[in-house]
């Protein structure tokens, strides 16, 4: 009977030892498998945080732009104000004129400069795109003034046109040489015919809205790129 017993007790220590290297076995593989586990946990931890500072530089990228785009708001609604204080009069008494002063002509010129490839009435270059009057533009700024509610309702869509990136910046550069004269000033202008003014007024403010959609340019990128 002892002997039946030590044979029963090697047999199953035999078992033991074989279930003992088996839980060892599945030991190591659940081991192997948690750290790929946690590899991946922490590779997904990492892509998150990544992740999250991304969102955040964008976000801070967006809310930089806005606050640059709001700043040049008031130069918006001041070209605004301008024309809303023209009237279909203002322009019947320039529309009378053939040889108009010569600031009022070159007030003109800036407006078609910035309309080129805009107003379908307005000749440009082919190539370039630029105005090409050939010296015809109080003849080309008679025949926007024809429909004078009709030339202001384009000159208010114009910062649309800005916003869309539809004007080229060869319109803007054009005229900046104009711009730059002490005596290019609504209250000047005012004295030779107010709608003349009123347009000097709206050139001035939608160039510096212009300017300021442009510097923004680099920064809508950035956040593009981002993303």
């Amino acid at each position: 009977m002892v002997a039946d017993l030590e044979a029963d007790l090697k047999v199953s220590s035999v078992e033991v030892e074989k279930i003992k290297v088996e839980a060892d076995k599945q030991a190591t593989i659940v081991g192997a498998e948690k750290e790929i586990v946690d590899a991946e946990a922490e590779k997904a931890n990492t892509e998150s945080a990544k992740c999250a500072v991304i969102a955040k530089n964008v976000a801070e990228e967006m809310a930089s732009v806005q606050k640059d785009l709001d700043a040049a708001l008031p130069a918006v609604e001041k070209a605004e104000a301008a024309l809303a204080g023209l009237n279909v009069k203002d322009f019947e008494m320039l529309k009378a004129l053939n040889n108009p002063p010569a600031a009022v002509g070159e007030t003109f010129w800036c407006v078609l400069c910035l309309l080129a490839g805009i107003a379908p009435d307005i000749p440009v270059q082919k190539k370039s795109g630029k105005l090409d009057v050939d010296g015809n533009g109080w003849k080309v700024s008679l025949k926007l003034m024809a429909n004078p509610q009709g030339f202001l309702v384009l000159l208010n869509s114009f910062k649309g046109e800005i916003d869309a990136d539809k004007v080229k910046p060869s319109n803007f550069a054009a005229i900046r040489g104009v711009l730059a004269k002490e005596e290019f000033t609504p209250d000047v202008l005012e004295g030779k015919a107010k709608a003349a003014a009123g347009l000097c007024d709206w050139i001035i403010n939608i160039t510096t809205y212009y300017d300021v959609f442009v510097s923004v340019e680099p920064k809508k990128a950035k956040v593009a790129a981002a993303k």
